[in-house]
């Protein structure tokens, strides 16, 4: 079974509940269309975590305007499901990749792309995990604009709670240690290893949990509220 065709809740959409059970809903019922980050990320991925596949799956677009006729003809010529990458992106992603490469992080019989399932709490839960190792350690390759340490603590902890989907996924596969590796989009292209505290992993627990708990009580009651009906104080 395919990994969208699996009928439960991820933590990309489940996130979307703290700003109001509403929101959440909409996104469940309207998934949106992939981003050109959101795209780029993927690409990304697939260079480092499944290079067969990436090159399958990818062709470079000729060095043309996207506004030109002639660049409208050959994409035409183009396998719908292929995707394009323009010659700079593709030496990005092969400079990002090789960043990776010289981390020379060491993985115990690595698995890559695993899809977990499991029910927590009483809801049924699904993710997709970059890495997971034989001895107990899942690991998410991020894209970001800066891996220095106190900018990317300050994404993964708190703007895009990065913790959360890692206790999230380490929950569902019996990991012990959670793991992010950092790669930046941009020249120089750094890339850093950052693992959770015991702390970070117990806070980004206690997310997701009263996530699920918010979305059991929305489903109960059949009721999606949006934000609360007063005037807030600024």
């Amino acid at each position: 079974m395919e990994y969208n065709e699996i009928d439960a809740i991820n933590w990309s959409t489940l996130k979307h509940i703290q700003r109001s059970p509403a929101h959440f809903k909409y996104l469940l019922d309207n998934p949106p269309k992939q981003t050109a980050a959101q795209s780029f990320g993927v690409a990304v991925h697939e260079a480092i975590l499944e290079p067969d596949k990436f090159q399958e799956n990818y062709i470079i677009a000729p060095d043309l305007d996207k506004r030109t006729k002639a660049y409208k003809e050959w994409a035409e010529t183009i396998d719908p499901s292929k995707g394009i990458l323009t010659k700079w992106e593709l030496e990005s992603i092969g400079r990002m990749r090789t960043a990776f490469e010289e981390l020379d992080f060491e993985f115990s019989g690595a698995k890559v792309e695993q899809i977990l399932q499991r029910t927590i709490d009483g809801v049924n839960c699904k993710g997709r995990a970059d890495i997971i190792t034989d001895d107990g350690i899942v690991i998410d390759l991020k894209t970001t604009q800066d891996a220095s340490f106190e900018s990317f603590k300050r994404d993964a902890l708190y703007k895009y709670q990065y913790n959360a989907q890692l206790a999230f996924y380490a929950d569902m596969a019996d990991c012990q240690r959670q793991i992010i590796i950092a790669i930046e989009k941009e020249p120089p292209f750094g890339a850093a290893v950052f693992e959770l505290s015991k702390d970070a992993y117990l806070a980004g627990r206690i997310v997701y949990r009263e996530c699920l708990e918010k979305f059991k009580e929305c489903l109960e009651w059949q009721e999606w509220p949006s934000y609360e009906k007063k005037v807030f104080e600024l």
